[in-house]
């Protein structure tokens, strides 16, 4: 769906949008997020949280 609003949206824009917010289908009164960014500009602009895995048996 956001790819959908992307495109059309930004096609003829100076400015363009990057990203949308809207309401989480999953949480209550939490947002969601998605920005349209390539991966050089993702690596840039996100931190990413390591995970730690541990083993169950």
């Amino acid at each position: 769906m956001t790819e959908f609003l992307r495109y059309p949206f930004n096609k003829n824009r100076k400015n363009k949008i990057s990203g949308i917010i809207y309401p989480s289908s999953q949480n209550r009164n939490h947002k969601s997020a998605v920005f349209f960014w390539d991966d050089e500009l993702s690596k840039e602009k996100v931190k990413l949280n390591k995970l730690e895995r541990k083993k169950i048996i």
